[in-house]
């Protein structure tokens, strides 16, 4: 049974690899709209980098195309840390931040630091 989960996991790896490569770059999206609303039409979405399989790239865009008047930004891992450093470096989250040992911590962290500083919403990417 073990040997059977290893060969699958073996076919799983590359088929993806074949199926989903060359990685796709996803950039920020703009809106041209100005929606009179409380809550700023920002969503803000982070990720380790800005490349994305291709399937989930193209899920991506359709998402975004389904709300052309928000603007999308992606924090990386290094807008991340910049952006916490410049802005929160002053406060005790700063140091929880930098002591936490995996990235899913990391980017709820920095989840509600944005919203908090600049209001918006936040959609994981991942889902």
């Amino acid at each position: 049974m073990k040997s059977l989960k290893k060969i699958e996991k073996f076919f799983d790896y590359y088929l993806k690899r074949i199926t989903e490569y060359p990685l796709k770059e996803l950039k920020d999206q703009v809106s041209n709209e100005n929606l009179d609303q409380i809550i700023p039409n920002n969503v803000y979405q982070t990720w380790e980098n800005n490349f994305f399989g291709k399937t989930h790239f193209k899920e991506i865009i359709k998402f975004r195309s389904t709300n052309k008047n928000f603007n999308f930004i992606l924090f990386d891992k290094r807008l991340r840390d910049n952006y916490m450093e410049e802005n929160w470096s002053n406060h005790e989250i700063f140091d929880v931040y930098k002591k936490v040992r995996f990235g899913v911590m990391e980017s709820d962290i920095f989840r509600h630091c944005i919203l908090y500083e600049r209001g918006g919403y936040y959609f994981d990417i991942s889902k």
